[in-house]
């Protein structure tokens, strides 16, 4: 018998290596099934000197690769959550890399990619690429639209204008006049919208690329009145005219010699006109507390007998609205005709509701923004591929809207919901330019 065990000892080591086996790829088997990532990445690759998009770029993030469309769009799905390397490569721009975060599931990530030294023609603003088919050369095109974009941020208004509209861009372009006189106000401030310009020698001044439906305007210059105004933005070039009334102690104009006779000195006072009244329930007759009372440019609160007092407006007529909560919104027009003005309103308790829409774009690019993060009070909404969001069932009143996204600065601001559909459009600028 132990000639055999030789034998035996084989059969035993066969027999636990069948059962063994089994075993370990049952046990294997669950890592080749692994499920893909729930992350999507996605954004828009631009030009950092002209900001044309980059088409035909090697995107690689965690892991897996792409490349960005002929509209600079790129996509890569499948990822997992957590911190992954972002890589873009491109001939005639800079290797970029960069560690992000990412989370579950879609994540908005644009990148500039810097052009390498003496290939900085390399961008070509729109307009230029059309031109192909007129048989120009690709270094005159480029030489083209260098001299564009150099004439709208240092050139003259006039050149500004005329590199603007081949831009197809939306703006402002305006001028600042004395109202007594009509001669041009230089250096006169213009805010749009918190961008601030100052008029040439001529009193003209030209806004950058409006993107908003509407714009707010503030003029002012020393020893003139205030001009604000709110304009609606169409496209092309929006002309504005804007009088500045000189203040009282600095009214006397004087506008020189006509036909050789002296034109007599021109005195202007300018008066202003109060409105004060009570604000009351319909039905009820019991006053309105909290209401909030706008009448033209300035705005009071009513107090517990709903009374209210609007100091500081110019004579004439002017628009009233009144928003108090569950009441909705009143609008009307009053005459200014007198300096002390007596307007009582009377409020249906009817609710109303309004919608916000709108789009959220970046500030320098004018690119959209996907996946930001818009609130109006306990509502919440996501942007989509076009960065346009839409909220709607939001009661008539005051609130903040605020929009948040990575890699860009928070934005808040004041919104008032007064009629059934508000257009706003938000511009995110880029979290590095908090950084001191």
């Amino acid at each position: 018998m132990k000639k055999h065990a030789p034998l035996l000892n084989l059969f035993k080591i066969a027999v636990i290596i069948s059962l063994a086996v089994p075993l370990i790829f049952a046990h294997a088997a669950p890592a080749e099934c692994k499920a893909a990532g729930s992350v999507t990445l996605e954004g828009v690759i631009t030009a950092e000197s002209s900001a044309t998009e980059v088409g035909g770029a090697a995107v690689s993030a965690g892991g897996k690769a792409t490349k960005s469309d002929g509209n600079g769009r790129y996509v890569v799905s499948g990822l997992m959550s957590g911190r992954i390397i972002v890589e873009i490569k491109k001939p005639g721009f800079e290797n970029y890399s960069e560690s992000i975060k990412v989370t579950k599931g879609v994540n908005s990530f644009n990148v500039k990619l810097r052009a390498l030294p003496g290939t900085e023609n390399c961008g070509m603003i729109q307009e230029d690429k059309l031109e192909t088919s007129a048989g120009q050369s690709y270094e005159e095109m480029a030489r083209r639209s260098q001299e564009r974009r150099r004439a709208y941020r240092q050139g003259a208004v006039s050149q500004k204008v005329a590199a603007a509209e081949v831009r197809g861009t939306n703006y402002i372009a305006g001028k600042v006049v004395d109202m007594t006189t009509g001669v041009p106000i230089s250096r006169a401030k213009v805010n749009i919208d918190g961008e601030v310009y100052f008029s040439d020698a001529a009193g003209e001044f030209i806004s950058r690329p409006v993107a908003r439906a509407q714009a707010a305007i503030r003029a002012e210059s020393p020893a003139y009145n205030a001009y604000e105004s709110n304009i609606k933005i169409t496209t092309g070039k929006n002309k504005l005219k804007i009088l500045l009334m000189p203040l009282p102690e600095n009214s006397a104009a004087y506008t020189g010699y006509d036909k050789g006779k002296i034109v007599e000195y021109t005195k202007f006072s300018q008066q202003y006109a109060g409105v004060s009244g009570h604000v009351r329930d319909a039905k009820t007759k019991e006053p309105v507390n909290n209401a909030t009372v706008i009448i033209a440019n300035k705005s009071a609160q009513t107090n517990a007998q709903g009374f209210y007092t609007v100091e500081g407006l110019a004579m004439g007529h002017a628009d009233i609205t009144i928003i108090a909560g569950s009441y909705g919104v009143y609008k009307g027009n009053i005459n200014l005709a007198k300096v002390s003005n007596l307007n009582d309103v009377s409020l249906s308790a009817d609710e109303k509701f309004g919608a916000v829409s709108g789009t959220v774009v970046e500030k320098e690019t004018g690119r959209p923004v996907h996946g930001a993060k818009i609130q109006i009070g306990n509502k919440i909404v996501v942007s989509d591929q076009y960065g346009s969001f839409a909220i709607k069932g939001i009661s008539y009143d005051y609130y903040n809207l605020t929009v948040e996204q990575k890699g860009y600065q928070r934005i808040e601001k004041a919104l008032s919901v007064n009629q059934e559909t508000i257009t706003v459009s938000v511009e995110l600028a880029d979290e590095y330019q908090t950084a001191k």
